[in-house]
């Protein structure tokens, strides 16, 4: 069982708030499906696996803001991205990056 089938909401936010505190000293890379955990990355990347010519590809790309906000958003709504997920992915981020700028003030 991965650590992250077994979070709820609430507890997802505190590892997030847990792992951002961790990489502040160390190296730390995190795969996850959550957004309350995925928002408290410095970066974000999107890992995805294609077939061609019976081969699987993986293809990992770094996301720009814009392209965060949106896959935070289909981490909250699944298939159907609608303004709701939109805004409620972005303040998500910026409730995160209040957090670090609260920490950073530590």
């Amino acid at each position: 069982m991965k650590l992250t089938q077994a979070l709820g909401e609430q507890t997802a936010e505190v590892v997030g708030k847990k792992l951002f505190t961790i990489s502040r000293y160390y190296q730390t890379i995190c795969i996850t499906h959550l957004p309350q955990i995925a928002c408290f990355g410095d970066n974000q990347y999107s890992i995805t696996k294609q077939i061609e010519e019976q081969r699987t590809k993986t293809r990992v790309k770094k996301l720009k803001a814009d392209d965060r906000v949106e896959e935070i958003a289909r981490m909250l709504g699944g298939t159907e991205i609608t303004t709701r997920t939109r805004t409620l992915a972005r303040e998500m981020i910026a409730g995160a990056r209040n957090v670090v700028l609260q920490q950073q003030k530590k």
